[in-house]
């Protein structure tokens, strides 16, 4: 049981007028949950964790911000460059509202240009991740109506934390959003808002569209 589920925080929000994306959603899954894994999507294998702390670091010097490439700065052993939008932990069990995925979104609107899953084995845990990535003024994939039907049910879930990922560069770079811990049979008191240019999460209740389905 999650003694965190009775909270209920104030909304939070990352509002950037010139953020375009895109947005890669991420739902990660344990292995004994790999079963709610959307059928049909094709499985991606992810390269190396030195191959991503390469990246980031030179991401990094890049854009003349040498120390957010360092090692360890956010994950012991590992280079992360980005930042938090928001703290998780203030907002647990979350769903997602997801832009439509059937590519009726509207021009204006975030399209679904990208999905595929990977398995990461550290060595200490398995680990099944889901890949959503969308984009503004993008034309978008289409899935068969199984896969969306699975991807709406990841989104319908209960998820620990949600870790959103804002990365120190232009306002074409992504924003990573980590869906943690999905539990089962627990109702949602939060919800991940996608509105053109923005990523917002807020208690359940302030989103009566949402709370309705």
């Amino acid at each position: 049981m999650n003694m965190q589920q009775d909270v209920v925080a104030p909304p939070a929000s990352y509002d950037d007028p010139n953020f375009i994306g895109p947005v890669l959603v991420k739902f990660f899954l344990n292995e004994a949950s790999k079963g709610a894994v959307p059928k049909n999507l094709p499985n991606t294998p992810r390269k190396s964790d030195r191959f991503y702390d390469a990246k980031h670091s030179g991401a990094a010097i890049r854009i003349g911000k040498r120390e957010l490439g360092e090692t360890g700065r956010v994950r012991k052993g590992r280079v992360d460059t980005g930042e938090q939008a928001f703290d998780p932990k203030s907002m647990p069990l979350v769903c997602a509202k997801l832009p439509k995925l059937d590519g009726t979104e509207g021009e204006k609107g975030w399209q679904l240009t990208s999905a595929h899953t990977f398995k990461k084995d550290d060595g200490n845990k398995v680990q099944h991740v889901v890949v959503l990535t969308f984009e503004l003024l993008a034309a978008p994939i289409k899935l068969e109506a199984e896969t969306i039907a699975g991807i709406e049910a990841l989104a319908a879930s209960a998820w620990q934390l949600c870790n959103v990922w804002r990365n120190p560069a232009p306002a074409t770079a992504p924003i990573t959003v980590n869906f943690v811990g999905r539990q089962v049979g627990v109702k949602p008191k939060h919800v991940l808002l996608m509105p053109p240019n923005e990523i917002g999460v807020e208690p359940i209740d302030k989103a009566p569209e949402v709370a309705a389905t």
